[in-house]
C-alpha cells in the first residue's frame, strides 16, 4: 500500500472516532441526553433520616422521550400510606432536546403509631406512572425514622421526663356564690319591673275604658237633648248645640273635628235651624260610635 493511501485511511479513521465521541458526548440536539427508553423514573426522599412527626419531601422525576410518548398523556398516581399529603403537590416541567422532564414534589407527614422508628425503615406504596398505552412503576426509598429520645434515657427507671398528673387548683374571677346571688337579685329586679309595667298598662287600659264609657254616656245624653231641642225654641237649640260642642271636644277619635261645626251652629248670627241641627246630629252619629 502506498504512503498516500495509508494517510487517507488514517485520516478517515480519525474522523470517525471524533464523530463517535461527539455523538456520545452530546447525545442529541441542544445538549439533551438521549433516553435509552421511552420513559425513565427516579424517586428520592429527603431528608433522611428524620424524626417522628417531621415533614418529608418525596420527589419523583419522570423523563419522557417526546418522539415516543406524549408528555401531556403522562399521569402520576402516588399513594403514601401511612403518611399523609400536606398541601398540594408542586409540579414543574422542563424540555431539553427531544426529552421532557416532569418533576413532582410531595410534602408528607405522619403522626400515627405506624410511623414510629422501625429497624428497616418505612416502606411507601409504589409510584405508578400511566401513559396512553402503558403503566410503569417505581419504588420509593424507605423512610428512616429515628427516635427523639437518646437510647441511654430509655434505660433509666423512672424515665427522665416530668408529667403533671394532678389537676391544677380551680380559680375564679368572681366567687360562684357571689355571682349566683347577684344574678338572682338581678332576675328578681327584672321580674318586679316587668310586673310593674304590666300593672301600669292594665291601669291605663282601665282608665281608657272608663273615659270612653263616660264620653259615650255624655255624648248620648247631649244627642238626646239636641234632638229634643229641635221641637223647642232657638235658645234651647243653642244650649243643646253648645253642650254637644263641649262633649265632642273631648272625643279622642273622629268626633273632635265636628266640635267647631256644632259651636258655629250654636253661636252663629242666625238662629240654628231645625234642619241644620238634625243634619249635624246625623253626621255625628255616623262618625262617632255611641253604642
Amino acid at each position: 500500500m502506498s504512503r498516500g493511501r495509508l494517510l487517507a485511511v488514517a485520516g478517515l479513521a480519525a474522523a470517525s472516532v471524533v464523530a463517535l465521541v461527539l455523538v456520545a458526548t452530546l447525545g442529541g440536539r441542544d445538549g439533551a441526553p438521549t433516553p435509552a427508553r421511552a420513559l425513565a423514573i427516579s424517586t428520592t426522599i429527603a431528608p433522611s433520616p428524620v424524626f417522628f412527626g417531621d415533614l418529608v419531601t418525596a420527589r419523583a422525576e419522570v423523563i419522557v422521550d417526546r418522539r415516543r410518548i406524549d408528555p401531556d398523556r403522562v399521569t402520576l398516581n402516588a399513594e403514601f400510606a401511612p403518611y399523609l399529603l400536606v398541601g398540594r403537590p408542586r409540579e414543574s416541567r422542563t424540555d431539553s432536546g427531544r426529552t421532557t422532564s416532569i418533576d413532582l414534589r410531595y410534602t408528607l407527614q405522619c403522626l400515627v403509631e405506624a410511623c414510629l422508628p422501625q429497624r428497616d425503615g418505612i416502606a411507601l406504596p409504589k409510584l405508578r406512572v400511566q401513559t396512553k398505552s402503558s403503566i410503569f412503576s417505581a419504588t420509593w426509598p424507605r423512610i428512616d425514622v429515628v427516635s427523639r429520645v437518646q437510647p441511654a434515657a430509655l434505660t433509666t427507671d423512672p424515665p427522665p421526663w416530668r408529667q403533671q398528673v394532678a389537676l391544677p387548683a380551680v380559680s375564679y374571677r368572681v366567687a360562684p356564690g357571689r355571682l349566683a346571688a347577684a344574678l338572682t337579685l338581678a332576675a328578681a329586679v327584672l321580674a318586679l319591673g316587668g310586673f310593674a309595667l304590666i300593672g301600669r298598662e292594665i291601669a291605663r287600659r282601665r282608665r281608657l275604658l272608663v273615659d270612653r264609657a263616660r264620653f259615650r254616656s255624655a255624648l248620648t245624653r247631649a244627642l238626646e237633648l239636641a234632638r229634643a231641642s229641635a221641637a223647642r225654641g232657638p235658645d234651647d237649640r243653642r244650649r243643646a248645640l253648645a253642650l254637644l260642642a263641649r262633649v265632642l271636644a273631648f272625643d279622642p277619635n273622629g268626633g273632635r273635628r265636628l266640635a267647631p261645626a256644632a259651636a258655629r251652629l250654636a253661636w252663629g248670627r242666625s238662629e240654628p235651624s231645625t234642619t241644620g241641627l238634625q243634619t249635624l246630629v246625623d253626621e255625628i252619629e255616623r262618625t262617632v260610635r255611641v253604642r
